[in-house]
Order: C-alpha cells, then structure tokens, then sequence
C-alpha cells in the first residue's frame, strides 16, 4: 500500500482482484444507474466523434476497457494504461484488450512513461472526480505532455445548482474544479479549453471536457 506525501485513497482502491468484478453492476444498476450510463455514453461519444479520425490514442485509466470499443471508432491504435494490474486483467480476461492486441502498461496517470506528444488523444474519464485538487492539476498537466492534439477528459465542475447541492452535501470524496481553473491548467499546458458537456445525473458535477492544443 502506498502511503507517500501524493498519497490518495483512488491509488489502491482498484487493486484488489474482486472490485472488477462489481464495478459495473454497483454503478449502473437500478432506474438511476441505468440513466447515468446511458448520459456518460452519449457524452463520450459524442465528444469522441466530433475529434475525427485519428491516428493514435492513449486510455488511461483503461480500468476494465469499457471505452475501448467507443476508442477504436475514432482510432485504430489506441494504447492502455492504468495504475491497476487486476483492472487490466479484467480488461483482458473481457476480450477488450487482447482482441484488439492493444498494448498496455502499469502506470500512475501523473507518471505516464511516454516520450512528449506520443499519442494525437488522450482520454481519461472517471478519474478526477477521486483526486484532491493539486493531483487532479498534475494528472491533467501529465496527459496534456503525452498528447499532440487533444485530450478528453472528466471533471466534476463546480457549476450553477449543482455547486449548491454540493456546498450542501459537503462531500469529501474529490474535489470540484472550476472553468476558470481547467482554463488555467490548460494554458499552463500549452492547450486551451474547448468544450465540455455533463456526463451524469441532473444533480452530478461530473462533465466530459475537451482540451486542444494552441
């Protein structure tokens, strides 16, 4: 377990061999589940198609290679990368990544082990909403280095009554993000914030945002 000055729980949370297993079925079952895969999906793929065709693509965290497909609609060499060994396997053991021969490494999303602007994309999505707000800069300045064109990536905004059932719940799991914050780390990144559009329920914070490079 690591347990370091950059710790965070989302590090070892996705270790254990067993939580591949429910993600699905504790996220997107019932009426209310079933509404929030079906908001993310349309989101992530209307995000993904408005890019064009691309030539390369890094999934990071891929988890258990549930966008791998919506990926490769985009892209035909489209990379895997998650800090979870047991969620690459899970990916693997589903025919998501061995079927499409995808290479896949074990990484930490603010310590990717490419060289600058290896992949034209980018994609991230789940990942922030469990990040303290200095992890969630780092992990955003990181993707930004690995890609030449564009990243699409999730962020719990911090936007209109949302914000206020939020202050009100005043959840301590992650950290909401503010458009004035994304445009900051985007310029600090050499990329400009393009776009975003809510990924979740009417009361979640959760988006897709779009990042090009200047």
């Amino acid at each position: 377990m690591h347990r370091d000055s950059e710790y965070y729980s989302a590090i070892d949370d996705y270790q254990d061999p067993a939580v591949p297993e429910s993600y699905e079925a504790l996220r997107y079952s019932g009426v209310l589940g079933r509404y929030r895969w079906s908001a993310e999906q349309k989101a992530v793929c209307r995000s993904l198609t408005s890019l064009g065709r691309l030539s390369s693509a890094l999934d990071v965290p891929t988890g258990i290679g549930r966008w791998q497909q919506h990926l490769r609609s985009v892209c035909p060499n489209v990379h895997s990368a998650d800090i979870s060994f047991a969620m690459l396997q899970s990916a693997q053991a589903r025919g998501l990544l061995e079927n499409w021969n995808s290479p896949s490494v074990i990484a930490r999303v603010e310590e990717l082990p490419y060289r600058d602007r290896t992949f034209e994309l980018v994609f991230c999505h789940a990942l922030t909403k469990h990040l303290p707000s200095q992890a969630q800069e780092r992990a955003l300045l990181e993707l930004m280095r690995v890609s030449s064109r564009f990243v699409v990536c999730s962020f719990p905004l911090y936007r209109g009554y949302r914000a206020l059932l939020w202050d009100l719940r005043r959840s301590t799991h992650g950290t909401p993000v503010t458009t004035r914050q994304l445009k900051l780390w985007a310029a600090n990144g050499g990329f400009r914030l393009s776009g975003y559009e809510p990924c979740t329920t009417q009361l979640g914070l959760e988006v897709v945002t779009k990042f090009e490079r200047m």
